[in-house]
């Protein structure tokens, strides 16, 4: 990217009219995160791209007995489940409910929960597209990870959407989150830098 540009991004981004983050391919251009390092823009983490092409449903069992794999279909359970997301995710900054509640009905879009009893342990996000299906919002409370949630929670809803003929499932993998999905067949095929402006919030 021609420095005179990202010059002009980044002024944009101190001046408050561009998000404070940026996501890039880390193959685009390797001189881009020294570039950016002059403008005070760091890379804070990174995401690998992540595929996988099955026709296998994988029927895993419950980790724990007593937990119920569900869908969430009403805006009662769309505000549980959307607690857990801001709270694990989004590190307590709010995302609305309404942005949800516009697609809650959609055929495109999907939510699922983990429960016990009426607590939401853990959520997933589906968006089913013309020939891959992503999978998005893969969280799971701090107090109940190691349990093997976000493998249950990933495989029972990948089940759901083999049953409809969906072959190709591609998600973004956090460090954290990336052994749960190689262990269920995903294979890396790109990396992305997550840079943010230091001194923004």
């Amino acid at each position: 990217m021609v420095k005179s540009s990202l010059n002009d991004i980044f002024g944009q981004i101190k001046n408050g009219n561009l998000p404070y983050f940026w996501l890039r391919l880390l193959e685009d251009d390797p001189d881009f995160e020294n570039i950016a390092a002059e403008y005070g823009v760091r890379k804070i983490n990174f995401w690998r791209g992540m595929h996988l092409r099955t026709d296998t449903t994988f029927k895993l069992l419950p980790p724990i007995p007593d937990l119920i794999f569900e869908e969430v279909k009403t805006q009662s359970d769309l505000k549980l489940w959307l607690d857990v997301v801001n709270l694990e995710i989004m590190s307590h900054r709010e995302l609305s409910i309404k942005t949800f509640l516009n697609v809650l009905h959609d055929p495109a879009y999907r939510f699922f929960s983990i429960k016990n009893g009426k607590k939401v342990l853990s959520t997933i996000l589906i968006h089913k597209r013309n020939t891959e299906t992503g999978i998005y919002m893969v969280s799971t409370l701090l107090n109940e990870r190691g349990k093997g949630f976000g493998r249950w929670i990933t495989a029972s809803a990948i089940d759901i959407f083999i049953a409809e003929g969906c072959r190709d499932f591609v998600l973004h993998a956090t460090p954290l989150g990336f052994p749960v999905y190689s262990k269920l067949g995903f294979e890396e095929y790109c990396q992305y830098g997550i840079f943010w402006m230091l001194g923004k919030k």
